[in-house]
């Protein structure tokens, strides 16, 4: 198993696969080049990254304190007199299975004014504790590795923003299980307008009574979310990417090899120079003998790009 495919397990949620056969690396004239000869593509730390939020912004944690407050006592009353307690989940839990049936029976008001003070005071802790922990949460995952990917060859934006205003090419990459393909364990991205939550109030209120906690597998969706969830105004990527963790080097970025067999393609821009598409068309055929060459053109009386055979 690859580097990029065995950290990509930490992350991935269980029930998570795709079908994808091809995925395209839009790139610049200069940058292709290297890549092709050098048969390597850039990891890169978020920092790197064109977009300031990626992969570096806190977790919401917009929650009604007096409905969380209310459900968690509800669970709470549950837990310790109720017919039906839920499974003690955290250390909380555990206590009050551990005194279920030993406990005094409170009044229903009197349980609340107890148990509510402990829960405005766990709020209270929660708050002063969060900026640090989102601290913690930043700094731990600015090292994380990405390999960014599009789900589409034919975006008229993005031959504009990364392959050097059509000028470039896209690089057409197969993900093949035999070469145990990095861009296998290729997820796609979310855009929402606003950030993914840290938690929210029913888990919130489970949480506060006992029938849940943040074992590793919520730890893992909530990286999960940080990692492929960018801002709505760049859905015209069409972005998949790959995560590496920390990679192998604490390093801004690492240039990983890639067989020659996964590079299935190699589309031109419809503005590329004449000199570089015979620079390109020699390499590739030279280099990738398997990989097809195709090239963009402007499609008449409509705003869209076609890609046929070179």
């Amino acid at each position: 198993m690859t580097m990029a495919a065995a950290a990509t397990n930490s992350v991935r949620p269980p029930h998570w696969k795709h079908n994808r056969k091809y995925f395209f690396k839009y790139v610049s004239g200069p940058t292709g080049r290297i890549i092709l000869t050098n048969r390597t593509l850039r990891w890169s730390v978020p920092k790197l990254l064109n977009d300031p939020y990626d992969i570096q912004f806190d977790l919401r944690t917009d929650i009604d304190r007096s409905a969380v407050k209310s459900a968690a006592l509800e669970k709470l009353w549950n837990n310790h007199y109720g017919e039906y307690p839920a499974t003690a989940k955290n250390e909380l839990g555990v206590i009050v299975s551990a005194f279920r049936g030993v406990f005094p029976r409170l009044s229903r008001e009197k349980f609340d004014a107890e148990f509510g003070e402990s829960i405005d005071q766990g709020f209270e802790d929660a708050e002063k504790s969060l900026p640090d922990r989102h601290r913690k949460i930043r700094e731990y995952m600015s090292d994380s590795k990405i390999l960014c990917l599009s789900g589409r060859p034919d975006s008229i934006l993005m031959w504009s923003h990364y392959a050097e205003r059509h000028t470039g090419l896209v690089l057409r990459l197969r993900s093949a299980v035999t070469l145990d393909s990095a861009w296998g364990a290729a997820e796609p991205v979310r855009y929402m307008h606003k950030m993914p939550l840290l938690f929210d109030e029913e888990f919130l209120s489970d949480l506060l009574s006992g029938s849940t906690a943040m074992d590793m597998p919520y730890v893992h969706q909530k990286v999960h979310d940080m990692v492929y969830t960018k801002a709505s105004c760049w859905s015209y990527e069409k972005e998949w990417r790959v995560f590496a963790g920390g990679g192998r080097a604490r390093t801004d970025y690492e240039d990983l090899s890639f067989n020659p067999f996964e590079l299935s393609g190699v589309i031109f821009g419809c503005g590329m120079p004449v000199s570089d598409r015979k620079e390109f068309t020699d390499l590739v055929r030279s280099d990738y003998p398997n990989a097809a060459i195709h090239e963009v053109k402007k499609v008449d009386r409509e705003f869209r790009l076609m890609i046929t055979p070179a």
